[in-house]
């Protein structure tokens, strides 16, 4: 099993547009955290492998397959290994330093949910 880590960043694709893909999953890996994770749902064999092939070797980037009739953040809870779970849409980013001031807030308030705007 592996390592439990602060914050699952679950990325739902939005109109398999690869370019705002990119510039969310940017926006979370060049923060200076590293206790993520980013989970994408396992969308058709040409974005997997465009997105792997931009990202090589990139560890904190899971794919999950979900059956049809599931719910992909349903299932993305169960598999997340965060001890928190932030839900974002492709053409979202996350906002620079903000991770650090995130965790720096956990780490003094231990609370169950936090929302972020």
């Amino acid at each position: 099993m592996k390592k439990m880590v602060l914050i699952s960043f679950v990325v739902n694709i939005e109109n398999n547009n690869l370019d705002q893909l990119f510039d969310c999953i940017e926006s979370i890996l060049s923060q200076d955290f590293n206790d993520i994770e980013i989970i994408l749902k396992n969308s058709s064999k040409k974005i997997i492998k465009d997105i792997k092939k931009i990202l090589k070797n990139e560890n904190k980037i899971r794919f999950i397959s979900i059956p049809k009739d599931s719910n992909f953040k349903n299932m993305a809870i169960e598999k997340a290994f965060g001890e928190y779970i932030c839900f974002l849409n492709s053409n979202e980013i996350v906002q620079n330093d903000s991770l650090s001031k995130i965790q720096l807030f956990l780490l003094n308030h231990k609370e169950d949910i936090l929302s972020l705007n």
